[in-house]
């Protein structure tokens, strides 16, 4: 049950972020009103995602379970993932009535062709800003995004192959046209990854200039808080004498630590903060006012967000090679960050474990789905063409290893793109739009 739970996982994902992705496309085209009863059907298999998500988390932490627990967490989860399939699907056929992309096909088309150019004419850009980056900083801080560029590229070609077979579609005879379906859900679907990768090398830059603006300050933080500990060893115990030497490691790593990874060596200086001011306050002679507490939580935040945000981009574009893992890593610390954001005001301290309990399984989805990659490119030697892009950015979804039909136009060498549904109905090509 362990290894259906998490293939059911997987399949989940990919149909929630596809059905996602379908779902912005359509508010663009019919406006919020129009859409409501598909976002709300979506909102609701998110939380059934996330509670899955959870559970799964439960299973693999350092906590170990009975057996019976074991057993009832797993039909937990997959009762609850079946809860959120059946949620998306229940609304496909509403959903392909609404957006019948055969409608204007022609039209699509040349709009996304449109879209081509724009992206295509972005890559020099993005490519020069990744080149600077590179110069500038060591390649760990940049490995989430050093391929983003070529990515992007492979995206974009895909998307040009799937137009020119939509256009051969659509010149069919009436009734025959149904493939050009398939070639502008996966020429849709590739454009937005491609804009989420150069998004992420153009903004990259921001990221890391306000980690390194941001440092100094937390430093000074951890510096005050080592003073206020030295006249409290006797009081502090075992948890201040750790909190007091983690801290120490940082401030005397600090300047290489900043030069080498400014984003890690801000989450370390304020993951350190954070234990030492722990240790004070059971120590019981350090009060935090709430203005303190409040900047410290600002800090948090902000920290939890990039790596949440960092992670989430690198799944969602790579989400072919990604296994449940990761998956879930990602869906916990955005669980995470959203009871932060929520806690925020009426209970800061409890905001402020949320908040670092999501950056630290943010860096951990990171480093875990780029082992993911890692693991899928020496399986499966990446060719470097578009198709191989749309197979790991899960554009293209294996149809035979996942259930689909095999066979029939607008498929890509056994894969098809994927659509709104649930982990069935997603996969399916319709004939005339698919949620």
């Amino acid at each position: 049950m362990h290894a259906r739970s998490r293939e059911v996982l997987v399949e989940l994902d990919d149909a929630v972020r596809t059905s996602a992705e379908e779902l912005e496309l359509a508010v663009g085209e019919f406006g919020d009103a129009a859409v409501q009863p598909f976002r709300t059907a979506l909102e609701h298999a998110r939380a059934a995602t996330a509670k899955a998500f959870a559970v799964r988390q439960r299973l693999d932490d350092a906590v170990p379970e009975t057996p019976d627990e074991q057993r009832a967490l797993l039909i937990e989860l997959i009762t609850t993932a079946g809860h959120a399939d059946r949620e998306l699907d229940a609304r496909v056929a509403e959903f392909d009535a609404m957006r019948d992309l055969l409608i204007d096909a022609g039209p699509r088309l040349d709009a996304l062709t449109r879209d081509i150019v724009e992206l295509t004419a972005r890559i020099p850009a993005s490519e020069a800003e990744l080149t600077r980056l590179t110069g500038a900083h060591p390649a760990s801080v940049l490995e989430p995004i050093a391929d983003n560029v070529t990515m992007a590229r492979e995206r974009i070609a895909f998307a040009d192959e799937c137009v020119g077979d939509g256009h051969r579609e659509i010149a069919r005879p009436v009734g025959e046209q149904g493939a050009a379906v398939a070639d502008i859900r996966a020429a849709e679907s590739a454009l937005g990854q491609a804009r989420t990768l150069l998004d992420a090398v153009d903004g990259a830059a921001a990221h890391i200039r306000q980690a390194r603006a941001g440092i100094p300050a937390a430093l000074d933080e951890l510096r005050g808080d080592l003073d206020a500990a030295a006249g409290l060893t006797e009081h502090g115990g075992e948890e201040l004498a750790s909190a007091v030497a983690a801290a120490r490691t940082v401030l005397e790593n600090a300047d290489t630590a900043a030069e080498a990874d400014p984003l890690g060596a801000y989450h370390d200086a304020i993951a350190a903060d954070g234990a030492l001011d722990r240790a004070l306050a059971a120590a019981g002679d350090r009060k935090r006012s709430a203005d303190d507490l409040a900047r410290r939580l600002d800090q948090a935040l902000r920290d939890a967000a990039t790596r949440v945000r960092m992670a989430t981009d690198f799944i969602a574009t790579r989400r072919g090679a990604m296994e449940a893992i990761p998956r879930t890593r990602v869906s916990e610390a955005q669980r995470h960050l959203d009871e932060a954001q929520r806690l925020r005001a009426d209970d800061p301290a409890a905001a402020l474990e949320h908040a670092r309990a999501a950056a630290d399984l943010g860096g951990r989805a990171l480093q875990e789905a780029q082992a993911g990659v890692q693991t899928w490119e020496v399986r499966r030697p990446p060719s470097g063409s578009a198709q191989a892009g749309a197979i790991l950015g899960g554009i293209l979804i294996d149809s035979m290893l996942r259930g689909g039909m095999g066979g029939g136009r607008g498929h890509h060498g056994g894969y098809r793109a994927g659509s709104f549904g649930g982990s069935g109905g997603s996969r399916r090509i319709s004939r005339g739009g698919r949620f």
